[in-house]
């Protein structure tokens, strides 16, 4: 009875028996026609591993199991696909690495192999001038003068020394001198030419002369913005005179002694004596001010953008960004009193350079505009920018002689020696010269 008893609750609690199936009905069951399928014999064979639990505690026992094995297992495929994916990442990369470094060295030896076929099939090797550099502000000598920060072909230098003496000769051919100096602003390298000849600035000294006052008197950039931009613009003398009376000169002189050029300055009324070399080292210090972003500096900078008579605009204009200021005069009783003087800065892109170029040719600017252009491409050739070689244009020289005969014959029978005047009042020479002493008397200085 107490057996009977025993199985009756097991196979009640393991769900092999129904209400009131017998123990022998339930075991003949089992090798009779009405045999389980293979899933209850597994889950009966699951049940008894684990007596102690309910068929539902033993189901959700094993659905969580079977969970987490699933997920162990996701977890390595992950990890195996992780690998697999940075192992080939680091493989791409060290393919292409590799490609690239034998790229580089392909086209080092390709540029080796044919600069040696480009000096083989010349039949020569390159050629360098290779002298010690010396800032062409510091460098001695009155004769065409080249200096560079690095070697330079010499059959680049060579032809450019020859272009730039052409252009000279030119000038010299028609009777007229010259002193220049172009100075590279990234190098101090750059090219001169009787940068110690003294010539006289006419209104080429306005152009510092404006700088001096907008530094020294801020408020005058706007109170006397017409005034500033006329004497800088054209050229006007009578707004000039009135700078001169309101400001004076003493200043403007104290503040180029300041800058180390204590030779310019307005010792011949309100102009003065000035050289290539001394008048650049003013324009190099103008250049830091406009690109300094100070107060006025950008305002002030405009207004030396297409000034009258500037050859270096006329030339370079069209290519580049140029600041200049020109100065001009005819004196047929005085030759130090006949000028064509022109300064100012090229904003060649990645550049930039100063350019005085200080002459005695009145009017002549076909002469001075290929001069001007010259001196740009060989700067260029300098820079590593390449240098092409230019054509001198000496097919207008008889015209404009012919131009410049006229004017020289009208400006001895008026007299009229400066032709940096106001447009508007044509006078005299003596009457500019005696409009400049009372000037002087009048002034605050």
């Amino acid at each position: 009875m107490e057996d009977e008893r025993r199985y009756s609750n097991r196979y009640n609690s393991s769900g092999y028996r129904q209400g009131g199936t017998s123990e022998r009905e339930y075991v003949s069951s089992r090798y009779t026609g009405n045999q389980r399928s293979g899933s209850d014999y597994s889950r009966e064979r699951t049940y008894s591993r684990y007596p102690d639990r309910t068929p539902e505690q033993t189901e959700d026992y094993i659905r969580r199991r079977k969970m987490r094995n699933w997920k162990i297992k996701r977890i390595r495929i992950l990890r195996r696909r992780i690998f697999f994916f940075v192992l080939f990442l680091i493989v791409i990369l060290f393919v292409v690495f590799l490609l690239s470094f034998l790229r580089s060295i392909g086209n080092d030896d390709k540029k080796s192999n044919n600069a040696d076929a480009v000096a083989e099939a010349e039949g020569k090797k390159v050629e360098v001038v290779d002298e010690p550099f010396v800032n062409i502000l510091e460098k001695e000598g009155g004769d065409l003068t080249i200096s560079w920060d690095g070697p330079v072909e010499k059959e680049m230098y060579d032809n450019m020394s020859s272009d730039i003496q052409e252009s000279i000769d030119a000038l010299t051919a028609e009777g007229y001198t010259a002193g220049f100096v172009l100075y590279d602003l990234n190098s101090g390298g750059g090219i001169s030419y009787h940068p110690d000849s003294t010539y006289y600035s006419a209104s080429a000294i306005k152009g510092p002369y404006v700088v001096w006052i907008v530094q020294e008197y801020p408020s005058a950039a706007s109170d006397m913005y017409s005034t500033l931009s006329d004497t800088i613009n054209w050229s006007s003398n009578s707004d000039y005179f009135t700078l001169i009376n309101t400001y004076g000169k003493s200043g403007f002189n104290d503040w180029t002694a300041e800058l180390g050029v204590p030779n310019v300055a307005m010792t011949d009324g309100s102009y003065g004596p000035i050289t290539a070399r001394d008048f650049t080292k003013i324009w190099c210090y103008m250049y830091d001010y406009f690109m300094s972003g100070q107060n006025n500096a950008d305002t002030i900078r405009d207004l030396y953008i297409g000034t009258e008579e500037s050859s270096i605009s006329e030339t370079l204009g069209e290519k580049y960004t140029v600041y200049s200021k020109a100065g001009w005069i005819a004196d047929a009783n005085d030759s130090y009193y006949t000028v064509q003087n022109d300064a100012g800065v090229v904003m060649k892109e990645g550049h930039p350079y100063v350019l005085v170029l200080l002459s005695d040719a009145y009017g002549r600017h076909d002469l001075l505009d290929n001069l001007t252009d010259c001196l740009d491409r060989a700067h260029s050739g300098l820079s590593g920018l390449g240098y092409e070689r230019p054509t001198l244009n000496t097919s207008t020289a008889d015209d404009e002689g012919d131009s410049d005969q006229a004017d020289d014959t009208t400006t001895e029978d008026s007299g009229t020696a400066d032709s940096d005047e106001d447009t508007s009042n044509d006078t005299s020479s003596d009457t500019d010269k005696v409009s400049d002493e009372e000037e002087e008397e009048n002034s605050s200085n």
